[in-house]
């Protein structure tokens, strides 16, 4: 009994790669235009982009940028006012405080993954459950620079992958994801 139906396409979306779903059932989109590479001289292209179902058949008929301008964006995981996302070399906070759907700063948190390689960068930030955002190391290592705690030491992803607790901004490198109980643990850290 499953169906599979089309629910946005160009001109709404071009050259999508990752995608999440917001509170209110809009649709957040990565585009990485800039895909296979930026010619040089060339501004990035790729942007975000917010669709909504406002008349509730179905179908993304509405699309708004929420950010533009970036170069070549690999994932998004919601927070907040805006969205965490995984850039060329960088994590970035995008936030949205005036609610007006596009963002209103590029804060740079983390940077220092490995750019040589277009398909083995850094990407897909996503909310485990014990309140720590991993972000796949995209297999070229780095030294990550820590800008919410400049005194902290970089840290080294050579062949691990990447985590950072969004309220606090510390960070670490990881080998897997959490453990079944980490829900238990968040909650305790929440509490303490």
């Amino acid at each position: 009994g499953y169906r599979i139906e089309l629910v946005a396409s160009e001109p709404q979306i071009v050259d999508p790669v990752a995608m999440a779903f917001d509170a209110q059932g809009r649709l957040w989109v990565v585009e990485m235009r800039d895909y296979p590479f930026l010619a040089e001289g060339a501004k990035p292209s790729s942007r975000i982009r917010i669709l909504e179902d406002k008349n509730q058949d179905g179908v993304f008929e509405t699309a708004g940028t929420f950010a533009d301008g970036l170069l070549m964006p690999t994932g998004l995981q919601l927070w907040g006012s805006g969205a965490f996302v995984t850039l060329a070399g960088e994590v970035v906070y995008l936030p949205d405080d005036d609610h007006d759907g596009r963002t209103d700063d590029q804060e740079i948190w983390y940077r220092g993954f490995a750019t040589e390689n277009e398909q083995l960068r850094a990407n897909h930030p996503t909310l485990a459950a014990d309140g720590w955002i991993y972000v796949a190391g995209g297999l070229r290592g780095g030294q990550i620079e820590n800008l919410r705690r400049p005194g902290d030491a970089a840290v080294s992803i050579n062949g691990r992958d990447f985590a950072f607790h969004p309220r606090t901004g510390a960070c670490r490198a990881v080998t897997e994801l959490p453990p079944a109980d980490a829900a238990a643990l968040y909650m305790r850290e929440l509490e303490a």
